[in-house]
């Protein structure tokens, strides 16, 4: 069953798609293990969340979170938004 409009289908964001798109970036695209639907939902989600713009381009917010990935890996605190108020002033 598909909910319509909600553009992420029924697939829930997993921690190794994101971590194979921050390690690959734009690769990612021609080379990933997820089906047609899946990949479909992802692109939405990259879109969404401002990692890629329209056209599949990485912004500048992949670069940042690259970065934080490359130094604290796919659990960061910072990557999920987890007590986002120790970097606040």
């Amino acid at each position: 069953m598909r909910i319509s409009g909600f553009r992420y289908g029924t697939f829930g964001m997993r921690r190794e798609w994101i971590s194979s798109f921050l390690s690959r970036g734009r690769e990612f695209f021609e080379n990933n293990s997820l089906g047609p639907r899946q990949i479909e939902a992802f692109i939405w989600y990259l879109r969404d969340t401002e990692l890629i713009d329209g056209k599949l381009n990485l912004t500048e917010l992949f670069c940042i979170l690259k970065k934080i990935f490359e130094i604290e890996g796919i659990n960061s605190k910072v990557l999920w938004g987890d007590n986002l108020g120790e970097f606040m002033l």
